[in-house]
C-alpha cells in the first residue's frame, strides 16, 4: 500500500513536471519586420542577368572579367574604403557581388580578414565609377599600404584583393 502511493506521488511529480513548464511557459512573439522598399540585391537582379564564370563562352559571352577594380584607398583614420569600378562590356553594369582579401602588405600570404560584398551600381557601358563602401575595419588600426599613414596615430599597413562572384548586366 505504501509502495503504491509512492509511485502514485512519482507519477504525479512526473506529470506535473512535464506539463508545468508548458502550462506557465511565457509566450514570446517575435514580429519579423516587412520590408515595404526592394532590397539592393533585387534592384541589380531586376532587367539584368547574373553572371557569375570567367567562361567566355558560358555567360552568352560575357564573364568576370568584364568589369575591372582599381585604385582602391584606405586611410587609417577612414571608416570607408573607396575603388574604382570599370565597365569594360557593351551592357550597362546593375551591380556586382565580391570577396575582398585583406592581407599583410608584408606577407600576402597572411591573410587578416576575408568578406562578402554587394555592390548595386549603374555602370554604362566603357565608364568607370568611384565606390565606396563601410571599412572592415572599426578600430581604424590599419591603412592601405598605398595611402599615407596616419601622423596621429599607429597603424598596420595592408593589401587587398578582389575577388570577384557574380556581375549583374542589364539586357535591353
Amino acid at each position: 500500500m505504501k509502495q503504491t502511493t509512492s509511485l502514485w506521488k512519482i507519477a504525479l511529480l512526473l506529470a506535473s513536471m512535464i506539463a508545468a513548464p508548458s502550462a506557465m511557459a511565457r509566450k514570446i512573439s517575435t514580429r519579423i519586420p516587412s520590408k515595404d522598399t526592394e532590397d539592393s540585391q533585387s534592384v541589380m537582379i531586376k532587367g539584368s542577368q547574373a553572371i557569375s564564370t570567367d567562361c567566355q563562352t558560358c555567360g552568352d559571352g560575357y564573364s568576370l572579367t568584364d568589369i575591372g577594380f582599381s585604385g582602391y584607398d584606405k586611410k587609417a583614420t577612414s571608416d570607408k574604403e573607396s575603388f574604382f569600378v570599370t565597365n569594360r562590356s557593351d551592357r550597362t553594369l546593375t551591380g556586382f557581388s565580391l570577396y575582398i582579401i585583406y592581407h599583410s602588405a608584408a606577407d600576402t600570404s597572411l591573410q587578416l580578414h576575408r568578406r562578402w560584398v554587394h555592390v548595386s551600381c549603374e555602370i554604362p557601358p566603357g565608364e568607370t565609377q568611384k565606390v565606396d563602401i563601410s571599412s572592415w575595419d572599426k578600430q581604424k588600426s590599419f591603412h592601405y599600404h598605398l595611402s599615407p599613414p596616419s601622423r596621429r596615430r599607429q597603424s598596420t599597413p595592408y593589401g587587398v584583393r578582389f575577388d570577384p562572384v557574380t556581375i549583374y548586366l542589364r539586357f535591353k
